[in-house]
């Protein structure tokens, strides 16, 4: 998953002739060359006209012709207008950090952990980059970036700990406050998918299935933010918000780190898995 590329990341390069770009230029080319047209044959009308009030109605279709022709070719709408800003943004970071994870060989897997400390505007959660045969870093002094074992003596060498984006999101709301949440993974699961549509609107709608002994719980996210349709045959890549906040707030009221995967399940639909460590005390969830 982290090979994808990432939603909208793209080089979309210079507009060719095929382009919408280039197709909205000749539209409003020709638009200014027939406003132009038009006003040179009203000139040219009321030039001929006797003068009285047809001159005059002539001289104004020449000038509003003449004018708009102008305005038309040399102000009109930018080719980049349709652009969403937010979807760039994510597309750029989850490039970079894509290439981070490739660089320092832990691209294969991603933990949502309990951090022991907090930073202002974060839920106390990191999110751990991991090679596939790596057991998950006890709980320990993690600070974004690298230098993650430095207080547990954790092997940092193929680790990277980042600050998800479900840890700034859940932080904003209020009523998915630490103290707040469920423990039951059931109800917690529920919870999450609620306030992931209701309050931060990441999708139409998720639906959660939860296996409380077996430790996992999967949810099909259905018309996810900040997954272009070009890009539905390809799941989002590294902490896309979906499965951040589902994670994160797993990883906050269970106590323990997930495992977090996301793939695509249909059209304009998500699933992400999420998986943890069951105590054999723990009830069914």
């Amino acid at each position: 998953m982290a090979g994808d590329a990432p939603a909208g990341a793209g080089d979309d390069g210079p507009p060719t002739s095929s382009s919408p770009g280039a197709r909205s230029g000749r539209a409003f080319r020709v638009i200014a060359g027939a406003l132009l047209l038009a006003g040179l044959l009203a000139a040219i009308a009321a030039v001929r006209a006797p003068p009285g009030r047809v001159q005059e109605l002539l001289v104004s279709i020449a000038g509003v012709g003449v004018l708009g022709g102008v305005l038309t070719y040399w102000i009109r709408p930018s080719a980049t207008v349709d652009t969403d800003p937010a979807q760039r943004v994510y597309a750029t970071l989850a490039a970079n950090t894509s290439a981070l994870r490739e660089d320092l060989g832990a691209a294969d897997r991603t933990v949502y952990a309990p951090a022991a400390q907090s930073v202002d505007g974060f839920a106390p959660v990191v999110v751990l980059c991991l090679p596939a045969d790596a057991g998950v870093p006890p709980a320990g002094e993690r600070r974004p970036v690298l230098d993650t074992g430095v207080a547990s003596g954790e092997d940092v060498s193929e680790i990277v700990t980042l600050h998800p984006t479900g840890a700034a999101l859940l932080d904003a709301i209020e009523d998915v406050a630490t103290r707040s949440l469920p423990e039951e993974p059931l109800e917690l699961a529920d919870h999450l998918s609620t306030a992931a549509v209701a309050s931060l609107e990441l999708a139409a709608a998720i639906e959660p299935a939860v296996d409380g002994r077996a430790g996992t719980a999967s949810f099909t996210v259905r018309s996810p933010s900040f997954w272009p349709p070009e890009d539905e045959h390809s799941a989002p890549t590294f902490d896309h918000p979906v499965p951040s906040v589902l994670a994160t707030g797993l990883a906050l009221g269970l106590d323990r780190p997930v495992t977090a995967s996301t793939s695509v399940h249909g059209p304009a639909e998500l699933r992400v898995t999420c998986e943890w460590s069951v105590d054999p005390g723990d009830g069914p969830g």
